[in-house]
């Protein structure tokens, strides 16, 4: 039966009674940027796919900038004001069009193989740098609390270095290209490398709640999006075009059940979810303009929320509980006038938090 170890009551990690777990535990205490989330996830990623002790810094950079551009560039999040990653990842996204289908491969080796050789090694040495600055050594630091205890910042790094290469409980030992994964610890995670993902996913969630606090779904928002499955809302919108005439609200157009294409009000890579209140039938050629722009509220806002009204309407006189309860915070027998009131205060605040945090607006419709 598997062991864990409860660390701060809140989150458990397997035990093994051959390596001082709690104290690698300890590794995610007191963290100030995220930096040191995304170092031990780059080694997750890489113990993941091979058993090779040895991990280039290299290598390590350019997995946690693959990681990293996920939430800060496509979901827009904010790692704080020390954060050095978001200038980084914004260089990808002008050097290259992600792809990001389902079936697309992962963005690491996206960069691997098309982004230009000099760029990709100017990102290496920037990040390789910091990393050298600081993490490689802090994240060891819980191992070797005593000898750390009263030392100044500027002496941390050598004694810690020193300390890794003769012990045989640390993780990885420093070496001058990167690091080496002690063969203790190799095995531990390789075996519980899903768990230990989750612990470090949990541990970086209340590091970006405290630098995100008004943004949704952040937990929809470390990775690469899923597949989605807008099956439910089709078969709802079907139903209400085959008895109701329609008009796209940006171009005017009429909208048929064979034209169709189902848009993000706001864009999913603010909501990070399908739910109906954000959903409203356009044609696919303006689906693709818009992409993960923000409407324009002054022209767009009361077309929609007018648009809403009817369709939550529709559906609540046919019976259908399924599509109300995507409206939980709308009762369900509102005037027009309060529905669209107090769905406009809701999307006007949604909007507000995207403008925030660098979504770009729809300039034309």
């Amino acid at each position: 039966m598997e062991k864990y170890s409860n660390v701060n009551n809140q989150m458990n990690i397997p035990v093994d009674e051959t390596l001082p777990v709690s104290t690698f535990a300890q590794c995610f205490n007191s963290v100030t940027n995220a930096y040191k989330y995304y170092w031990f996830w780059a080694i997750l990623d890489h113990v993941t796919l091979s058993t090779e002790l040895f991990i280039s810094y290299s290598e390590l950079s350019r997995r946690m900038l693959a990681l990293a551009w996920y939430p800060l560039d496509y979901y827009k999040l904010s790692f704080g004001p020390q954060d050095s990653f978001i200038r980084l990842v914004k260089r990808i996204s002008a050097l290259m069009t992600v792809d990001n289908r389902p079936g697309a491969a992962p963005l690491f080796q996206q960069m691997q193989k098309r982004l230009p050789l000099n760029d990709l090694q100017v990102m290496d040495a920037e990040i390789t740098e910091t990393l050298k600055r600081y993490v490689i050594y802090r994240f060891l630091s819980p191992f070797f609390p005593a000898e750390l205890r009263g030392q100044k910042d500027a002496a941390k790094n050598k004694i810690i270095e020193r300390l890794t290469a003769k012990s045989t409980i640390v993780p990885y030992k420093i070496e001058a290209e990167g690091i080496r994964l002690s063969e203790d610890w190799m095995p531990y995670f390789r075996r519980h490398q899903f768990m230990l993902l989750g612990f470090m996913k949990w541990q970086l969630l209340r590091f970006l709640q405290r630098n995100n606090p008004n943004v949704i779904g952040l937990v929809e928002k470390l990775e690469k999006p899923d597949r989605r499955d807008l099956a439910f809302a089709k078969r709802a919108w079907e139903l209400y075009l085959g008895d109701n005439p329609f008009h796209c609200i940006y171009s005017g157009k009429i909208i048929t059940l064979e034209n169709y294409s189902l848009d993000h009000f706001l864009p999913w890579s603010f909501t990070a979810h399908d739910l109906l209140w954000n959903l409203v039938p356009t044609t696919k050629s303006i689906n693709s303009i818009k992409g993960n722009k923000l409407p324009n509220l002054d022209k767009l806002l009361e077309p929609f929320c007018c648009v809403q009204y009817h369709f939550h309407r529709y559906h609540q006189q046919q019976g259908n509980k399924a599509v109300q309860s995507d409206y939980q915070y709308l009762a369900e027998n509102l005037s027009k006038r309060t529905f669209i009131k107090k769905l406009s205060i809701e999307l006007r605040n949604h909007h507000r938090v995207a403008e925030s945090l660098g979504f770009a607006s729809l300039l034309s419709f």
